[in-house]
């Protein structure tokens, strides 16, 4: 089974599974890198599957709206980011 996480956006959390890593992105050549895994502090774009929906506006947009935190629900640890960006 997939690991379940949670993603805090202001005072909402919801759980979620990530579905995909669809690329990481190298910061040095601007290149996306295509089956590779993501590691700390890397950059990349993942989909994910939530239990509730979640509502945000695009980085472009609403930029205060556009972000959450990703938390590991075994350690209470923040693992990640998210910007929420419209498809390019």
């Amino acid at each position: 089974t997939a690991q379940i996480y949670l993603v805090q956006s202001h005072s909402k959390l919801t759980k979620v599974k990530i579905v995909d890593v669809l690329y990481k992105f190298d910061i040095n050549t601007q290149e996306k890198i295509y089956n590779d895994p993501i590691k700390l502090n890397d950059i990349g774009r993942i989909a994910i599957k939530s239990a509730e929906n979640l509502v945000f506006d695009l980085q472009q947009e609403n930029p205060a709206n556009s972000q959450a935190i990703v938390i590991d629900p075994r350690t209470n640890l923040t693992v990640g980011a998210l910007m929420i960006q419209a498809i390019d």
